[in-house]
C-alpha cells in the first residue's frame, strides 16, 4: 500500500495528464520513457521481405540491353540489381544483402577499386574473363565462385569474344546500416597481376590453392560424392563454401549449393537468416508460406527470414541444383541465429 493510512490514490485522469506532461517535457532533452514503446509481451520476427522470383529470360534480356546504353566504367559497374518490393523505399534484395547481375562485354575492363563491402562472384554464362583480387587473377568460367573480401583491390577484364554474366552478392545494405561504407578508386585501371589461377590445382580445395577461388568442377564433384554417400541415409544435400578453418565463405556472407534429388521435397523450415537463391540446374518450386515460386534454370528468388518454406524438384528423372547466399554469419556470433523444422 502506498501513501499514509487514510489517503486515497490520485484520480487516474490526473495521473495520466501528469505523465503526458512529463513525456512532453523530457522530449526536449532527447529522452523517452520505456512505456512509450509499443512492445508486445510476446514477439517473433515479422519479415518485411516478400518472397519474389525473377525470371532468367527477363534478367538476361534487360542485362544485354544495357551493353548498348552505357559503358562498363560510366556505370561504375554495369549491373542490374534485384530489388525486394517489401523494403520500398529502400532498394536492396534483402535487408542485409544485395544480389545483382553484372555483364562485361568483350574487350572491356571494369577498372580497379576497393570498398568496405565484401562481395562474391558466381559465374552464370560466358568465359575467358579474369577477376583480379589483390594481384591474383582468377579465370572465370560457369559455376565458378570468386570471393572478394572487404577492402581488397579488384578489377575485371573480358579477354573473350562473348559477353560474360555473373552474380554479384554484396553486404551493401548491412554496411550502410552500420554507416561503415568506404570506397576508393585505384590510380591505375588494372592492378599488376602477380599470379594467374585457372584450374582446380589453384582453387580452394587444393593444397596451397587460393581460399578465394572455387571451381565448379570441384564443387559438382563434391556434391555428387555427397549424394552417393547419403544415398540410403537421405537428408538434405547441401554443400557450403567454407574457409580452411571451417568458417563461412566471408565473415558477413555464407554461400553454398544444394542438390535436390529427382522428385525430392525438402522438410519445411524457417530461419532467422534470409536467403537469396539462383537456379544453376533443373526446374522446381519453392513454397514460402502461401506463395509458390515456380523456378527453372537461371531464375533467382528470395526466401524471407523467419518464413516457413520448402523446396520441390518437379522432375522425376533429373536433379536440380540451387546456389544460395545467406546473412547467417551476421547473426551467429551474437546468438541471433535460430532454425526450426516442420515435417509434412
Amino acid at each position: 500500500m502506498n501513501g499514509k493510512a487514510g489517503e486515497s490514490a490520485p484520480p487516474r485522469s490526473s495521473t495520466t495528464e501528469a505523465l503526458a506532461a512529463f513525456d512532453r517535457e523530457i522530449e526536449q532533452y532527447s529522452l523517452q520513457g520505456h512505456w512509450k514503446m509499443e512492445l508486445p509481451k510476446n514477439a517473433e520476427p515479422r519479415s518485411k521481405l516478400k518472397p519474389i522470383l525473377w525470371r532468367w529470360a527477363l534478367l538476361r534480356e534487360q542485362l544485354m540491353r544495357t551493353g548498348g546504353l552505357i559503358s562498363v566504367n560510366e556505370a561504375g559497374r554495369r549491373t542490374i540489381q534485384l530489388l525486394n518490393p517489401g523494403l520500398s523505399p529502400r532498394k536492396s534484395t534483402t535487408h542485409t544483402l544485395q544480389m545483382s547481375l553484372q555483364i562485361v562485354l568483350p574487350g572491356e575492363v571494369a577498372t580497379a577499386h576497393r570498398h568496405s563491402m565484401a562481395a562474391i562472384r558466381f559465374v552464370v554464362e560466358g568465359g575467358g574473363t579474369f577477376t583480379t583480387v589483390e594481384g591474383q587473377s582468377f579465370l572465370m568460367e560457369p559455376g565458378d565462385l570468386i570471393l572478394t573480401p572487404n577492402w581488397t583491390w579488384h578489377d575485371h577484364i573480358n579477354e573473350s569474344k562473348e559477353p560474360i554474366i555473373w552474380i554479384d552478392g554484396l553486404d551493401v545494405p548491412f554496411a550502410f546500416a552500420m554507416d561503415v561504407v568506404f570506397i576508393e578508386e585505384c590510380r591505375q585501371p588494372r592492378q599488376t597481376v602477380e599470379r594467374v589461377l585457372e584450374s582446380s590445382e589453384h582453387a580452394a580445395f587444393a593444397s596451397g590453392g587460393s581460399p578465394w577461388y572455387y571451381k565448379w568442377s570441384d564443387t559438382e564433384q563434391a556434391l555428387l560424392q555427397m549424394r552417393n554417400r547419403m544415398a540410403e541415409a537421405g537428408g538434405d544435400l547441401v554443400l557450403e563454401y567454407k574457409t580452411k578453418d571451417g568458417g563461412p565463405a566471408l565473415p558477413t556472407i555464407a554461400c553454398g549449393v544444394q542438390m535436390l534429388r529427382p522428385a525430392e521435397r525438402t522438410v519445411s523450415r524457417r530461419r532467422t537468416s534470409s536467403g537469396i537463391f539462383h537456379v544453376v540446374r533443373g526446374r522446381g518450386a519453392t513454397v514460402v508460406g502461401d506463395t509458390t515460386l515456380e523456378w527453372e534454370r537461371g531464375d533467382c528468388f528470395v526466401v524471407p527470414n523467419w518464413s516457413w518454406h520448402h523446396h520441390e524438384n518437379r522432375s522425376r528423372s533429373e536433379e536440380a541444383i540451387l546456389f544460395f547466399m545467406s546473412d547467417r554469419p551476421l547473426l551467429e556470433p551474437f546468438g541471433l541465429y535460430r532454425e526450426e523444422y516442420r515435417r509434412p
